[in-house]
């Protein structure tokens, strides 16, 4: 499970394998408050931001099929933790 101060980094694929990019750190959990799985961890918010036209959004990733998702950019795989 990351914790708070974890490295965040995306993971690009090319010719060569997989190459780690270093993003930021993880800055805020959030825990789900519904459903069955409540408590569990949903997603994550990372210190990089998204220029996105004229706003700057914080990086927000997701738990999907037990992967770290970025909803702004889905084919982009991320990791958390680890040096």
């Amino acid at each position: 499970m990351p914790a708070v101060g974890d490295a965040v980094w995306e993971l690009v694929r090319g010719n060569d394998g997989v190459e780690r990019r270093p993003v930021g750190v993880v800055e805020r959990l959030h825990f789900k408050t519904w459903g069955r799985r409540k408590g569990a961890l949903h997603s994550l918010t990372a210190s990089h931001r998204i220029e996105l036209r004229a706003r700057s959004l914080r990086l927000v990733l997701v738990r999907s099929a037990g992967r770290w998702r970025n909803r702004l950019h889905a084919a982009a795989e991320y990791e958390v933790g680890g040096a």
